[in-house]
């Protein structure tokens, strides 16, 4: 025999309580069968084990501007409506007055000599945002910054550990076992080059899930593994007296100093 709590009785009331006002509104009367099938009038309460109130009369206040009902205690303003009236309140008068003068600026100065090629690529950046996509080279880039990018970062990452051989541990700060500093190989282009994987894996990840979560978590990554390799520096630097000139001779963390070389532009990446 199935056992209904109390407390689900009270629920099932007050569910139901609620069920009734909605059925109203589709049907001026209730109606039920009884046990030989026919449809009879409002259901006796009595059977039920609460007692439910009559239907409450629901007073709706009608909006001829754009022939809604709603119900007459909603008075409060919508968010587009909002946002109307803020726009509306704007002030152009600096940008209407000065018009004129605006134009002549557009047409001043000597043409391929005012950064157009940076005005133009801004707003072919802004388009494939707001279109989703980049013409022609859109799924290269995506292979290359998604999968590619999951795959380099694998690699790389197995790398590194081979790398570490008999040094490698969990923790930042070295093994009393290690048997000396390891600068060939992977580790002569990037000094972490197990975390420049992982951040390349989960990059590239993001992009192929595509998950903005999860491209942001990238970024925290980035900067707790940028906090923990600081520290584990500072151990590495306190164990091997000559960590100093392996940092002078491997300047990056994270990223080949020759990647960084080839860029067009100049960044400054630890």
């Amino acid at each position: 025999m199935t056992m209904i709590h109390s407390g689900s009785l009270t629920l099932l009331c007050v569910l139901a309580l609620g069920a009734f006002p909605a059925m109203a509104l589709l049907s001026p009367t209730l109606s039920h069968r009884g046990s030989n099938g026919a449809v009879q009038g409002s259901p006796s309460y009595a059977q039920t084990p609460c007692s439910f109130p009559r239907t409450p009369t629901l007073l709706y206040s009608m909006n001829t501007d754009n022939k809604s009902s709603t119900p007459s205690s909603s008075s409060s303003s919508s968010p587009v409506s909002d946002l109307t009236k803020m726009v509306n309140d704007v002030d152009f008068s600096s940008l209407l007055d000065n018009k004129d003068q605006i134009v002549k600026n557009v047409s001043d100065g000597e043409f391929g000599k005012r950064g157009e090629v940076y005005v133009v690529a801004q707003f072919v950046l802004l388009g494939a945002i707001f279109f989703g996509g980049v013409p022609v080279v859109g799924d290269f880039l995506f292979f290359l910054l998604g999968p590619g990018l999951l795959l380099l970062g694998i690699g790389t990452t197995l790398l590194g550990l081979n790398g570490l051989g008999a040094s490698l541990s969990p923790w930042p700060v070295p093994s009393s076992n290690t048997q000396g500093l390891v600068r060939d190989g992977i580790y002569g282009q990037v000094r972490h080059p197990v975390y420049a994987g992982l951040l390349a894996a989960a990059a590239g990840f993001a992009i192929v899930s595509g998950s903005a979560t999860r491209l942001l978590l990238t970024a925290a990554l980035w900067y707790l593994l940028d906090l923990k390799s600081d520290f584990e520096e500072d151990a590495l630097a306190a164990q091997f007296p000559d960590y100093d000139d392996y940092q002078t001779k491997v300047p990056q963390k994270f990223v080949p100093q020759v990647v960084l070389n080839a860029l067009p532009w100049t960044v400054q990446i630890k």
